[in-house]
């Protein structure tokens, strides 16, 4: 019985060092710089990605979300109390003013997730979650899908 005990502890251990051991060595955010998190692309229609460009500057962070379907679409803007960033923990907050909504009306894309210095991950309300890498580039072009 003993043994079975202590064979269950480490597997419970195992699995804990699994599941959070790339979180505790994700590397915090800083607090000023931008920061591009990409899985964008262009190419055919129905191909596409995303990109949000988050700018931490000493008047306030603001961030900019633009995503492609086939076309690359209008870069939205979120400023002031529409981003929120805990940079204790990495939890992130940014809301989208979507002016020309298909209801005529503006409405507000919220996403909600995490950032580190590596990696964006963010969940949009009735979506999956998305998880972009952070992009190092000097004048290189959007590549194709």
């Amino acid at each position: 019985m003993r043994i079975n005990g202590s064979i269950a502890a480490i597997v419970m251990l195992a699995a804990l060092i699994f599941m959070f051991g790339p979180i505790a060595r994700a590397t915090p955010i800083q607090h000023r710089g931008i920061f591009v998190y990409s899985t964008l692309c262009h190419g055919e229609e129905g191909d596409g990605g995303e990109e949000f460009v988050v700018m931490l500057l000493a008047s306030g962070p603001m961030v900019t979300y633009e995503y492609t379907e086939g076309a690359k679409m209008t870069p939205l803007l979120a400023s002031g109390p529409d981003v929120k960033i805990n940079y204790g923990t990495g939890k992130v907050l940014f809301r989208f003013s979507l002016l020309d909504s298909p209801t005529g009306k503006p409405e507000m894309i919220e996403f909600s997730g995490t950032i580190t210095d590596e990696r964006l991950t963010l969940k949009r309300q009735g979506q999956s979650e998305i998880h972009l890498p952070r992009i190092i580039r000097e004048k290189e072009k959007i590549p194709t899908c």
